[in-house]
């Protein structure tokens, strides 16, 4: 008879529109609404639900405080869920489980105390808390879930307890007033993302317990100063401190074997010591560590990633260990080193854009835009020199190429304004486009037999090349000497059928040797050439363009 009350009651509220004030949220589980209060009484576990759908959701935004009784032994997923005014909550003792996004969304909730029996946070069961200023995590907790308390932005600091085995990936993302993290000893793993953009973190307890920490664990923490990483750790994951733009200070343990892509992009440290064991470095490593000085790599590298050290404008001295075969693209460039020492082991210096972290393509020579660099020596090994490897290094005054290099790329050696000689050994066949574009002060180039070509602009700009010898083995001089205002003699060899564009704009080039192989004079050849006052043309020309002598004075 009850039963049939209740019924008629329940309907006669939604008929006339009025909210339910009570019913079940479990199979022995009531509630009860009253003056901002949701009462939960019997024992056992909560149901769960969905979004939306919890028996109280349509009073979400008038509960201010919740009373569990001492029975209850698990909250339900999304049982609080929006619940916009519910301001304290304290967990009963025997609840094991707080279900997924149990209080997601509660902007009031300044403080969560959680009994001693729970053992499970799940997935963002506190996310978006903003006002959660204190939380307390007990001994009994072994898994914190994935962004279980994400946005937490009010939290200002945590203790991670030893029964903890994993922090889950992004649990504590974007706490934004969160300046202290303990974790205790006995947490295993640091999932990704679970610390970034905690902008005030200003310092991390990292237990000897760790044996690993996910990629970006602590990206953007960018008020942290230092942090000692614990002897388990192996790897440094990818972006594990990026744009820590405040972290001077780094312990790496020594059995380290691997630091991943961008992991210190953008700290401050001024030197850090890198163990021995390490053997691999991810692109970008240390890119924009802008008050790095000076590094020491270590002995078991062989290769030196793209952008290792890209944009770090102080560093001034680097060790590069025997044993590295390949220096990438980017990888010294925009920094500020005074000498280099290359490796005898060394075999590339290769060019390519690289990315990291989802940042967008980045290209420059390996060493591009060193402004103090002085001198290089090429080792014997050498057989790659890529695409802008030395550009803009405009104190470079000595180069010395090995025997057995093979490829220069284009822009090699680019605005060396202060290089004054270059010897291109006999193994090169081709000069590229731009080579020693702009090399203002080039004076001697000593080309060798068995040189096929030079291409367009190779030379464009060397303003102080007077003269140069060219060897009887080149079929090519495509635009070769454009530009070259100081060039005032040449001699082509027998080898040569076609010049286009070769001399342009070599205002004054005075005298010019043609030999009988030369049947084809084509565009701006000898373009604005104004100091040529003859020119004996060889008997088998076949082809002369219009423009071939243009401006020519």
């Amino acid at each position: 008879m009850k039963k049939s009350l209740s019924l008629v009651a329940l309907l006669l509220c939604l008929a006339l529109g009025l909210r339910a004030e009570s019913g079940t949220c479990g199979a022995n589980l009531t509630w009860e609404y009253a003056n901002g209060t949701l009462t939960i009484s019997g024992y056992g576990d909560m149901q769960n639900y969905k979004s939306s759908n919890s028996p109280w959701y349509s009073l979400r935004t008038s509960i201010v405080q919740v009373t569990f009784p001492a029975d209850l032994t698990s909250i339900g997923d999304y049982a609080f869920y929006g619940c916009t005014k519910l301001r304290l909550v304290t967990i009963p003792n025997k609840v094991a489980t707080i279900g997924q996004y149990a209080f997601s969304g509660c902007t009031a909730m300044t403080r969560a105390t959680l009994g001693t029996g729970v053992e499970t946070i799940a997935t963002y069961a506190f996310n978006n808390c903003d006002a959660l200023t204190s939380v307390t995590l007990q001994n009994n907790i072994t898994s914190i879930g994935s962004e279980a308390f994400r946005d937490c932005d009010a939290l200002t600091a945590i203790t991670i307890p030893s029964s903890v085995v994993t922090i889950e990936s992004s649990a504590f993302y974007s706490c934004d007033a969160l300046s202290q993290v303990t974790i205790q000893n006995g947490v295993k793993t640091i999932g990704e993302y679970a610390f970034r953009d905690c902008f005030n973190l200003l310092s991390v307890t990292l237990p000897e317990s760790l044996t690993s920490i996910n990629q970006q664990a602590f990206r953007y923490c960018s008020s942290l100063s230092s942090v000692i990483i614990p002897s388990k750790i192996t790897s440094i994951a990818d972006g594990l401190f990026a744009e820590c733009t405040s972290l001077t200070s780094v312990t790496l343990p020594t059995n380290l074997l691997e630091i991943g892509e961008g992991a210190f992009y953008q700290c401050a440290f001024k030197q850090i010591a890198i163990p021995n064991k390490v053997n691999k470095l991810g692109n970008a490593v240390f890119k924009d560590c802008k008050q790095l000085t000076s590094i020491t790599l270590p002995t078991g590298i062989t290769e030196i990633p793209a952008g290792a050290f890209h944009q770090c404008y102080n560093l001034t001295e680097v060790i590069i260990p025997e044993g590295v075969t390949t220096i990438q693209s980017s990888a010294f460039a925009s920094c500020n080193l005074f000498t280099i020492t290359l490796p005898k082991t060394l075999q590339q210096i290769n060019y390519g854009g690289y990315g990291f972290l989802n940042y967008s393509t980045y290209y420059a020579g390996a060493f591009e835009g060193n402004p103090n660099l002085a001198s290089i020596v090429f080792p014997e090994n050498v057989n790659t020199i890529g695409e802008q490897a030395f550009e803009g290094c405009t104190n470079l005054s000595s180069v010395v190429l090995n025997d057995g290099l093979s490829s220069l790329g284009d822009y090699a050696f680019s605005g060396c304004s202060a290089l004054t000689n270059i010897t291109i050994p006999q193994t090169i066949t081709t000069i590229p486009a731009r080579c020693f574009l702009n090399c203002t002060a080039l004076s001697q180039v000593r080309l060798k037999e068995g040189l096929l070509s030079i291409k367009s602009h190779a030379f464009d700009g060397c303003s102080s090349l007077h003269t140069i010898s060219l060897p009887n083995t080149i079929t090519t001089l495509d635009e070769a000497f454009y530009g070259c205002t100081g060039l005032t003699e040449i001699d082509i060899p027998e080898s040569v059928a076609v010049l286009n564009g070769t001399f342009c704009g070599c205002s004054n080039l005075s005298k010019v040797t043609l030999p009988p192989s030369i049947t084809t004079i084509g565009e701006y050849a000898f373009y604005h050439c104004t100091s040529l006052a003859s020119l004996r043309l060889p008997l088998n020309l076949v082809i002369m363009h219009e423009s071939a002598f243009q401006g020519c004075s």
